[in-house]
């Protein structure tokens, strides 16, 4: 039985490997549901976080406005539904780790990168409008098309598909490297509804500082 075991283990590792860049993608992503207090009472708000790590619980980098939120709770695309631990705000931009339990399987290694040149394809899930791990895609914009008050490298993007819910999900490229986390969007000056990401190159840094907190 365990020789057994071993051989799925290996075949499941295989299989990871060879995953295409946007079933890798997706199955790195979750959903992030919490709550947030309104004048009418408690609201509920979905947002989306990509499983950058593994430490002594699970690290999914997010949009901080997603965690910043009471009852948080995280679903994997496999179903599990997990408590959240811990959060920690990458101050002072709108980055969060989020930890949870760590579940009994492998996630896909995700790589970073820097945002590719203005046109350059992209991707993303999130849950826009409550759909969840929506499949959404666009295009990378030139850096006149973002907010002048971005000054940690935020870039732009069209996105079909995104929307309300899209929050904290990852802005990855053709090869599934993730470029970003996405966290607003604006009309910009030529009239093109653009969204935003906060880029992602020091994951590695991010993490260890986060560890050693």
């Amino acid at each position: 039985m365990r020789q057994k075991t071993l051989v799925l283990s290996l075949v499941f590792l295989l299989c990871l490997g060879a995953m295409p860049p946007q079933f890798a993608a997706r199955n790195a992503t979750v959903i992030i549901d919490g709550q947030i207090e309104t004048p009418r009472g408690l609201m509920d708000e979905t947002g989306a976080g990509v499983v950058v790590g593994q430490d002594d619980g699970l690290e999914i980098l997010t949009a901080f406005h997603v965690a910043d939120h009471a009852h948080l709770r995280v679903t994997t695309y496999y179903g599990e539904v997990l408590p959240v631990l811990k959060v920690v705000h990458l101050a002072p931009r709108d980055l969060a780790i989020v930890k949870t339990p760590i579940p009994e399987r492998l996630f896909p290694a995700i790589t970073t990168t820097l945002p590719g040149a203005a046109g350059s394809p992209m991707f993303t899930y999130g849950a826009p409008n409550d759909v969840v791990w929506q499949f959404s895609k666009g295009a990378i914009r030139g850096r006149a098309f973002v907010p002048k008050d971005g000054d940690d490298g935020e870039f732009g993007m069209t996105c079909t598909g995104c929307d309300n819910g899209s929050s904290g999900g990852g802005i990855f490229n053709a090869r599934g490297d993730l470029e970003g986390i996405l966290v607003a969007g604006y009309r910009a000056p030529d009239g093109v509804y653009t969204f935003v990401a906060e880029p992602v190159p020091g994951i590695s840094e991010l993490l260890a500082m986060v560890r050693s907190g």
